[in-house]
Parts: structure tokens; C-alpha cells; sequence
């Protein structure tokens, strides 16, 4: 009979720890030599402690790892500046579980600005695509890396994120790096995953969004929602796209303004505006009263036009064109005129939808300062397509070269 806990213990080198930046912690774990021996861990970042936990919990919960010779490396990256701390309890055979313990640090602000469509602090933007299990994983991870978002954790008990529609641009947290919205197609509910800092939008529960109740046209008059064709839940919605700022692309003391969200429902354009982990109380009808949205896919670049405003590509399913339609106006008063209509923007290119049934972009993923275009096929596999055009103060974009 074993009924003497193990120890537990955290320790980390003394390289100066960063926001944004993977550091290694190392997890310690020890039995009395008459005890059934450490079977396995649990570690936090947070102080609340882990109650009712097992060492059979570690499918569904990450923070459960095995301990090799009595102990283990994790990584993770602070989410934001100042003193942290790293919290273990270990299990015996047994069933006993150590005294919780602690390691604090101190993490330092991250050099990378803050920017939107970048997930996990290093400044820069990032593909988010379902693997071959329906993991959602960020472009170039490992496969037996903690998964971005979990497939059983998806919106609607989906199982899988393949399905799914899914975008990031912006926060709702007063984050420097994204959340995640999604939306499973027919589904009741838009949810919210929260950003862990390091890019992980599952280790907590999601937040349900409801729908605003109170609808306007551009001119700001109030007009029946259902009417137009928006109903008091989400199922008729057949795209959403995080836009960013409709104030512009810009961070502000090195945080994120709110996101605001489009969506296609019913063929209509709708700009909602996002804040406070949920939705406002109103939204804008974008498009005329009328489904001439009815099967586009909605893409958002950043700026992509030549000004600091979010530019939106709109790719139609019929013809495979995609188009750029720009906003004009100040950042008090900005002016959508152009996404009234999906047909009327300049073409940038051809993309088939039977090849490329998954596209987005996120911003520049080459690093030349103009944004990409990137294509998924039904395995997962990405292809980058490089932005053309010209940069100055801000990028415009009139199409795109070769596969990179």
C-alpha cells in the first residue's frame, strides 16, 4: 500500500524569458523508493489548482504529460509582460498526488509589434489550416505538437475543423496577438476561442456570441433585420471573415484595437462590430437589400489597396475570380460603398474552386511587405501565393506571382 505523495518541482535556465518567445521548463517528479513511482504530471500557468484530474485525462488535456527518468521539458510562451509562474502537481501509481509547486519568472516585453493576423507573439502572420485528423494547426507545425485547436473542441460538436468556418484578424481580450472565430455551417452559434498568448484557442472553454438585435443601413437609419434577411441566429450565415479595424490597421500602446466581424447571410453583406469578448448591439447592412453576395468567399488581407485601411477580397464561386474592393473616407467616417457590390472590384486572379476549395490570406507571409494568397486542398497541404503590385507607406496589391 502506497499513501505517501510524490514531489514535484519546476525549475527553468536563466535566459531572460520574453513574451511571444518559447522557454523551456523543466518538470521534476519523485516517489520514496517503497512508493508505486510517478505515473504522470499536470501543470498550470494560472493559480487556480487542478482538482479531479487523471493520468488517463492526458487525451483531452494537454497539460497531463509522462514524466521519462522523473522528468520532462515543456515549452510555452508568456502571453504577457511581468512576473509568472509555472504551478506542478505529479501522481504516483497509486493514485496520490504531490503539494502544488511553484517556479516564478519574470518575462520581459516582446520586441515584436504587436500585428494583426499573428497568433503567437513573433510578429508575424500566420496560416491556421485543419490537419489530416481535423486538428487545426498552424502552416509549417509538427503534427505531434499540441494541436491549435483541438478537433473536439470544434463550434457545434463538429468534431473535426475541416468543415468549419473558421477566421482570425484582431482580438476581442485587449490581446497584442488574435482570437479565433468560427462558425459550423447550419450551426446555431458563432463562438469565440480565446488566445492562450502562444496561440492556443482550446485550453479554455469558447464564448457564444449572440446575434445583435438591432440593424442599420450605411446611412445609420435603423431598418428591420428580418426584412433584410438577418435572422436571430446564425444558420443562414454562409461566411464570416474577422475584417480588423474599421478604423484602420494600426496597434494602439501595443495592443490590438477590436475586431469587427462580416458576414454573408441570406446573399447580404453585414459589417457587425465586435468588443468586450462579444458582439454590439447593432450591425450595418454593407450590401443593397438584395443576394448578390450569395456564394462569395470572403477574404481579408489588411491593407491592400494603398491606403492604412483593411482591404476585403471577395472570391465568387461561380467564375473563380477574385476581387479587391476598397474602403475610402477617414477613420471617423469610412465610407464601404465599394462592397456593395462583389462583381464591380478589379480582378487580381483566377482561382477554381474544384483546386482550391480552402483560401485566405493573412497578410504578408514572404516578407516583401505585400499581402499573400494561400490555398489549401482537402489534405491540408498549403500553397503561398506571393503578393504583386507595389509598397510604400502601404501596400497595393494587383495580383499574385507563381506558387511560391
Amino acid at each position: 500500500m502506497d499513501h505517501t505523495p510524490p514531489t514535484a518541482e519546476v525549475t527553468t535556465d536563466a535566459t531572460p524569458k520574453k513574451v511571444g518567445k518559447e522557454a523551456t521548463f523543466t518538470l521534476h517528479g519523485s516517489d520514496a523508493d517503497t512508493g508505486s513511482g510517478i505515473a504522470c504530471a499536470r501543470w498550470r500557468t494560472t493559480g487556480t489548482p487542478s482538482v479531479g484530474w487523471r493520468c488517463s485525462d492526458e487525451a483531452t488535456d494537454t497539460h497531463i504529460v509522462r514524466l521519462t527518468d522523473g522528468a520532462v521539458d515543456v515549452k510555452l510562451k508568456p502571453a504577457t509582460w511581468g512576473s509568472q509562474a509555472v504551478y506542478l502537481e505529479t501522481m504516483d501509481n497509486a493514485g496520490n498526488v504531490s503539494q502544488s509547486a511553484r517556479l516564478d519568472y519574470y518575462a520581459q516585453s516582446a520586441t515584436a509589434p504587436a500585428s494583426f493576423g499573428d497568433i503567437d507573439a513573433d510578429g508575424k502572420p500566420d496560416v491556421l489550416v485543419p490537419d489530416a485528423a481535423g486538428n487545426l494547426r498552424k502552416l509549417g507545425s509538427g503534427p505531434s505538437g499540441t494541436a491549435n485547436a483541438r478537433r473536439s473542441a470544434g463550434p457545434d460538436d463538429s468534431g473535426s475543423w475541416a468543415g468549419v468556418q473558421y477566421t482570425h484578424r484582431g482580438t476581442l481580450t485587449y490581446s497584442r496577438v488574435d482570437d479565433l472565430l468560427a462558425h459550423a455551417p447550419g450551426g446555431f452559434g458563432l463562438y469565440l476561442f480565446r488566445n492562450d498568448g502562444a496561440g492556443l484557442f482550446t485550453e479554455r472553454s469558447s464564448i457564444s456570441l449572440d446575434k445583435p438585435d438591432t440593424c442599420r443601413n450605411t446611412a445609420g437609419e435603423a431598418i428591420d433585420c428580418t426584412q433584410h434577411g438577418f435572422g436571430s441566429d446564425w444558420t443562414q450565415v454562409t461566411q464570416i471573415a474577422a475584417y480588423g479595424s474599421t478604423r484602420g490597421d494600426t496597434a494602439v500602446d501595443g495592443v490590438l484595437p477590436d475586431t469587427s466581424l462580416l458576414s454573408i447571410e441570406n446573399g447580404r453583406l453585414w459589417l457587425t462590430q465586435l468588443g468586450g469578448s462579444g458582439l454590439s448591439w447593432e450591425t450595418t447592412l454593407i450590401s443593397p437589400n438584395d443576394e448578390r453576395w450569395a456564394g462569395y468567399d470572403l477574404l481579408t488581407p489588411g491593407p491592400a489597396q494603398g491606403t492604412e485601411f483593411p482591404t476585403l477580397w471577395a472570391r465568387s464561386r461561380s467564375d473563380s475570380t477574385i476581387r479587391a474592393l476598397s474602403v475610402v473616407g477617414s477613420a471617423d467616417d469610412p465610407d464601404f460603398a465599394a462592397f456593395a457590390d462583389p462583381a464591380a472590384g478589379p480582378v487580381l486572379a483566377t482561382m477554381p474552386v474544384a483546386g482550391h476549395p480552402r483560401i485566405g490570406s493573412d497578410g504578408d507571409l514572404t516578407g516583401d511587405g505585400l499581402p499573400d494568397l494561400w490555398s489549401a486542398d482537402a489534405s491540408g497541404k498549403v500553397t503561398v501565393f506571393p503578393g504583386a503590385g507595389t509598397t510604400s507607406q502601404h501596400p497595393t496589391a494587383t495580383g499574385f506571382a507563381p506558387a511560391a
